[in-house]
């Protein structure tokens, strides 16, 4: 299992968030290894900031993710900062340093 995180910085308000059709479409979420389970959440003090989860069942990221999470990451940018991040499923083995 591997996730990917994306988080929106934007002055946007809640509503305007709602409204962003892009959020909610289904077309083009079919990768070669599946579909990830995709989480929504907002930040509860700050009403333009939204995080995403995808989380991917099976096979590898790409160096920078999935497709997917790099359209959505092109498709937030015009709404503010946006942070992209990927996570591979594993154990920190004692004295391991990750470097």
């Amino acid at each position: 299992m591997w996730m990917e995180t994306l988080r929106l910085t934007s002055t946007l308000t809640a509503r305007e968030l709602s409204g962003m059709n892009f959020l909610t479409q289904k077309e083009g979420r079919t990768e070669v290894s599946g579909s990830p389970d995709i989480t929504f959440f907002r930040d509860q003090s700050t009403p333009g900031d939204l995080m995403i989860t995808l989380r991917w069942a099976g096979g590898q990221p790409g160096p920078s993710g999935s497709n997917l999470g790099l359209r959505l990451v092109r498709e937030l940018k015009r709404y503010g900062l946006v942070d992209h991040a990927v996570w591979i499923e594993g154990r920190v083995e004692k004295g391991e340093t990750g470097r």
